[in-house]
């Protein structure tokens, strides 16, 4: 034997004996049937109004745009698009101070300052005249009414003294006539100081209440001066005037604001109107179900992209009618319900308003939740077969009139069938099911 045929004979073994595992099968361990659980509901049958369907629009309660009550320059702005800006608070008698709406735009106030610190000065300076006045004005009498006794003393000298100048004779005297001149021309002087002393004391007297009052009003004109400049100043900060969501954002820090320039658009969304065209033959209806405050004026809304049905309260008609189309507004309150911290509903969402105002009529109906949607045409799931585990059937269906969070269907199915509600999502048909529950939506349930 060769070499090479030595050396091969142990590969060609190995060969073979490397080989034998891999004719040998391979078992895996196979994973067990996955359950659907799901929980059902039976159609039935009932006799039910008719509902119409009407096209409507989301607007929102309160919507403002907010503007300017003064010119300025912006120094600092505390909002962007989409934030939730809080209104002002409603005084209470627990809280009787109610805090402000939340600061939207800073104004720069610099000039505004130094014109309240001159407003404050002159009100100061009124104060001290008005202090000094009260204090000075009873001592001003006190002095007029010295200067008229002082005068009638001198009148009184002045008087004797012509009297007795009087009843000498002349051609017998040592007096001369000029001296009787002097005399009474003294005597006359002093009666008019007394006059004139007197008249001073009266008009003191008189205008002293008049002098108050006006130091007052000065002071009151200086007060509100500064208060004037005060609220001023509150303009050059503006808030938000309720509790709403920005959508608009109209200015930016270094702009120049004029006296009515909008800064920011804001709405209300905590809850919102649902506004809906309604033909004129049907608004008879809907105010006679408006004006019985006794019943619910529920309303059920569909908005387009979310499958929930919404709930909300007819309010009013509007009294207005379009000319061309005899269609007429009405509006239904819906509360907004909040995902993820912001509003579902938005300013101007397309939707649809169901109204129970038609003719009466039995019908075939399931629960909404029965309804697989996304498709060609909507399908429900039918358990078929007995035992404890089922099968599901799809059945396709054509939708009809709604009632509520019942729907009419029409397609191969019947009063008594039992349809999934919940866990249809995922389900393919011929899938067998394991019921949890059994949902009650009978008669009278809907």
């Amino acid at each position: 034997m060769q070499r090479s045929d030595f050396q091969s004979v142990p590969l060609r073994v190995c060969l073979v004996v490397l080989a034998i595992p891999c004719l040998a099968p391979i078992a895996y361990a196979q994973p067990p049937a996955q359950k659907n659980l799901v929980i059902t509901s039976r159609v039935f049958r009932q006799s039910f109004i008719e509902e119409q369907t009407f096209v409507g629009s989301v607007d929102p309660i309160r919507q403002s745009i907010i503007g300017s009550a003064v010119a300025g320059r912006v120094a600092a702005v505390h909002f962007e698009r989409g934030d939730c800006v809080a209104g002002p608070d409603v005084p209470t008698p627990e809280i009787p101070s109610a805090r402000n709406g939340q600061v939207l735009i800073e104004l720069e106030t610099q000039t505004l300052q130094i014109e309240i610190g001159a407003a404050r000065i002159q009100q100061e300076l009124a104060e001290r005249v008005d202090d000094e006045l009260k204090l000075a004005l009873p001592i001003e009498i006190r002095l007029a009414e010295a200067r008229v006794a002082d005068a009638a003393a001198k009148l009184g000298f002045s008087e004797n003294e012509y009297q007795r100048l009087a009843n000498f004779d002349l051609q017998a005297s040592a007096i001369s006539r000029t001296e009787l001149e002097q005399s009474r021309s003294q005597f006359e002087s002093d009666q008019k100081l007394l006059l004139m002393a007197e008249v001073e004391v009266e008009r003191l007297r008189v205008t002293r209440e008049l002098r108050l009052l006006q130091s007052t009003r000065r002071v009151d004109a200086a007060a509100q001066d500064v208060a004037r400049l005060e609220d001023l100043k509150t303009k050059y900060t503006i808030r938000s005037p309720f509790k709403g969501y920005v959508v608009s954002k109209l200015t930016e820090v270094g702009a120049w604001i004029a006296i009515g320039d909008p800064v920011a658009e804001i709405v209300e969304l905590e809850q919102v109107d649902f506004v809906f065209n309604v033909p004129q033959e049907f608004i008879g209806k809907i105010q006679e179900v408006i004006s019985r405050n006794e019943q619910k004026r529920e309303v059920g809304v569909l908005i387009d992209g979310f499958e929930d049905l919404l709930h909300g309260e007819l309010m009013a008609v509007v009294p207005r009618v379009d000319v061309r189309s005899r269609l007429v507004p009405v509006r239904a309150r819906i509360r907004n319900p909040v995902v993820g911290g912001v509003p579902l509903l938005k300013p101007g969402m397309l939707g649809r308003a169901g109204l129970a105002i038609g003719q009466t009529r039995e019908m075939t109906v399931l629960s909404r939740d029965a309804l697989v949607l996304g498709g060609p045409q909507p399908l429900v799931y039918k358990l078929a077969g007995d035992g404890p585990d089922p099968v599901v059937v799809a059945v396709p269906v054509r939708l009809g009139s709604s009632v509520g969070r019942l729907i009419e269907v029409f397609g191969d199915i019947s009063e008594g069938d039992e349809v999934v509600v919940e866990g249809n999502e995922s389900l393919q048909p011929g899938a067998a099911v394991t019921v949890t529950q059994r949902r009650d939506e009978g008669p009278g349930k809907g």
